[in-house]
């Protein structure tokens, strides 16, 4: 009997978490809604993250997850097939061997070492992010990862329109990723 209450308080949490992370990226949903997820080493390696727990949490919050036409949903791809994905955001789960490697810069600079990939608009316009291949993708499993997840994405991804929330009113980003503040 008590774990069947113990389920269902985790279901209700879970629900919660959702709904909250959904509320808080609304402002990047309606802007930015398509979101490409990438599993990389950042040096020889690419795969697509079309259907791991984070695809399910984005696609659950409202992104529109985009898996390229005839590919796998896990399918290993070419750095220069990359540019080519009409996606509005990527997020780059990184498993290379500096594993505790928390800093977005230095990722980001191994991006940027790739010519092809520091070209990319998306880039520039500062909307590729990075995360821990191992908890973000199904290596880390249950809902205390999937409420890490939750309450990581919207700090994570409001800063893509933090100058639209700017202009448009006297809420901060901070209280947009945490409304209950």
């Amino acid at each position: 009997m008590w774990r069947d209450e113990q389920a269902k308080e985790l279901l209700a949490a879970r629900d919660q978490y959702i709904d909250q992370a959904s509320a808080a990226l609304q402002p990047v949903i309606q802007t930015y809604p398509r979101i490409l997820l990438l599993g990389s080493d950042l040096a020889t390696r690419v795969v697509l993250q079309a259907e791991n727990v984070t695809a399910g949490l984005l696609k659950e919050i409202g992104f529109d997850v985009v898996q390229p036409e005839g590919m796998d949903a896990s399918a290993d791809i070419s750095w220069e097939r990359v540019p080519q994905i009409e996606t509005d955001i990527i997020v780059v789960l990184d498993w290379n061997d500096d594993r505790f490697m928390k800093a977005d810069a230095p990722r980001r600079e191994k991006w940027a070492q790739k010519p092809i990939l520091n070209a990319m608009p998306i880039f520039q316009q500062g909307r590729v992010f990075f995360a821990d291949y191992y908890l973000w993708a199904n290596h880390i499993r249950g809902p205390l990862s999937e409420r890490i997840i939750l309450e990581a994405l919207p700090e994570l991804l409001l800063p893509t329109v933090a100058e639209e929330l700017a202009a448009d009113g006297p809420a901060t980003v901070e209280q947009t990723a945490h409304p209950s503040a």
